[in-house]
């Protein structure tokens, strides 16, 4: 039992690593916690020529503004293929990172940068980019800052007081307006249909306020596939029923190894064990056939039980027993 104990505590480190790096999944892949489906995005993924994979897109997908009065270039969980300058309010350095954005009246604009982990908002399965360009200030914004007048009010100084008022309400919202930054999210809908096998039909839902941003995309790769068997997916639950059928294939095993021969036949069984207080051995015999076991020094002998070779087996043990307590007799 201790070398079971030995070899099932050497597997647990073994089996909570595999646990553990399931947090370190394939970029643009999940699980889903409801059904256990494995999602792959980069099926749908755009990808530069210079890439390995034959099948890719090499080109980023596009998206009708509509009303919206401009249109759309995107890509799933990376940077889209096109080379970006001077985007509004952003670095050079983070252009190459832009996985969204627009142009408008000979300006671009990001919607978000590049992320790579997608997520599930109950069983809805969604891709946040987020850090575009700053949002449009109160003087472009759909809400503009207004002042309140009292049209008898003639008083030049109360004037100068709400025009210092106005003032400051507008540098208070530049300050709130220049930290928020434009975003996108992008739900995923199961669509079936062999024209959305490659080749996703991307929506643009619409913005409330020209800082966030709703696309949805219809593709085979939102409906998952089988749920994956690799030691990584196993959960909590997983790991603690490997760790119990590996106790049990172990102990089992071991049992069955140090398990002391014995003879059964109608009803009746034998044992050898060995008595401690008077250093012989002894019959143990099932008092319900009848039989009850003692010392066997007189060179008594034990019936066959059963017939054939279980019969002459059962003989050839009970003469070993025999023959041996004769000879502590002596």
């Amino acid at each position: 039992m201790l070398f079971a104990t030995t070899i099932l505590l050497s597997l647990i480190p073994s089996l909570l690593a595999a646990d553990s790096s399931k947090s370190k999944a394939k970029p643009c892949t999940i699980h889903s916690p409801n059904t256990g489906s494995y999602f792959d995005l980069t099926t749908i993924q755009a990808q530069a020529p210079s890439s390995k994979s034959k099948d890719a897109r090499t080109e980023s997908w596009h998206s009708r503004g509509y009303d919206y009065g401009a249109n759309f270039t995107l890509n799933f969980c990376a940077p889209v293929l096109e080379d970006l300058e001077d985007v509004e309010g952003i670095p050079d350095r983070r252009a190459a990172n832009i996985s969204a954005f627009y142009k408008k009246e000979g300006k671009v604009y990001s919607i978000g940068e590049a992320n790579t982990e997608p997520i599930f908002r109950g069983r809805k399965l969604v891709l946040n980019y987020t850090n575009g360009s700053p949002c449009e200030d109160y003087e472009t914004a759909s809400l503009s800052p207004r002042g309140i007048f009292d049209d008898d009010d003639d008083d030049d100084d109360e004037d100068e007081d709400d025009d210092d008022h106005l003032n400051k309400w507008k540098s208070s919202y530049d300050s709130a307006a220049s930290k928020r930054t434009k975003s996108t999210i992008i739900s995923f809908l199961c669509d079936r249909d062999p024209q959305y096998t490659d080749h996703p039909q991307i929506s643009f839902i619409g913005t409330t306020d020209s800082c966030s941003y709703h696309f949805e995309v219809r593709s085979r790769a939102a409906c998952g596939g089988a749920p994956s068997q690799s030691p990584s997916s196993l959960g909590p639950g997983g790991v603690f029923f490997v760790i119990l059928d590996a106790f049990i294939i172990i102990t089992s095993s071991l049992a069955h190894t140090l398990r002391i021969p014995t003879g059964t036949g109608s009803g009746f069984s034998f044992n050898r064990a060995f008595n401690n207080s008077g250093g012989g051995y002894h019959r143990v015999g099932d008092d319900s056939a009848g039989h009850v076991g003692g010392r066997t020094g007189e060179g008594g002998r034990a019936a066959s039980v059963g017939r054939g070779g279980r019969g002459r087996d059962q003989d050839e043990e009970n003469r070993l027993i025999d023959q041996l307590d004769e000879e502590w007799d002596d």
